[in-house]
């Protein structure tokens, strides 16, 4: 591997990471804009946890940091697409960059060059880790799966609550942790 694909595996992702919330945020805001206040306030408290966290986790390379990037990062894309879907100004330019940038940093953080760094980010001194591929039956479904169970998991349940859904939102909060701790262990396995 060359200098440049380790520099670019280094400091990619958290470069394009950092441009998120200025591009996909006016999107954002403008999607949850009609929602109730606490909706609103919970909505955004959360997004701007997972950006810091995922920030300091493409800082910071590591077997961990892999996992929380690789979960948080393609997590941007679907919740951008439903902020373009949900607002009144579908087809403007801030819309598109961000679909774009979105788009941009999931690829880049599932990419075999991130991976690599990142792995590497944990070895000892002049040790080089070679990281394995997935086998390829969890490649077409099951992965797929439960990164979805960890995020709907993990969101679900606070925003239930938010729109004051008591009963619900416990029960879903409770089941979906739960769920997405397992299926977060199991991801984290992938990237050891």
């Amino acid at each position: 591997m060359t200098s440049a694909s380790r520099n670019f595996g280094r400091w990619a992702t958290a470069a394009i990471w950092v441009l998120t919330p200025f591009v996909a945020g006016p999107c954002l805001a403008q999607a949850l804009d009609p929602r109730s206040a606490s909706f609103r306030h919970t909505a955004t408290v959360g997004l701007w946890a997972l950006w810091g966290i995922g920030l300091l986790a493409a800082l910071v390379p590591s077997t961990v940091s892999l996992t929380v990037i690789r979960v948080i990062a393609p997590a941007s894309l679907p919740i951008t697409i439903w902020a373009v879907l949900a607002s009144t100004d579908r087809a403007d330019a801030t819309s598109s960059i961000a679909l774009a940038i979105t788009s941009l940093v999931s690829v880049v953080s599932l990419s075999a060059v991130v991976g690599d760094r990142f792995v590497n980010g944990s070895s000892y001194g002049d040790e080089r880790r070679m990281p394995l591929r997935a086998p390829a039956p969890l490649l077409f479904g099951p992965i797929e799966l439960a990164w979805a169970a960890v995020v709907v998991g993990a969101i679900a349940g606070p925003l239930l609550l938010a729109t004051r859904r008591w009963i619900l939102g416990s029960i879903v909060l409770v089941i979906g942790w739960l769920l997405a701790s397992v299926c977060l262990r199991a991801l984290h396995g992938l990237s050891q």
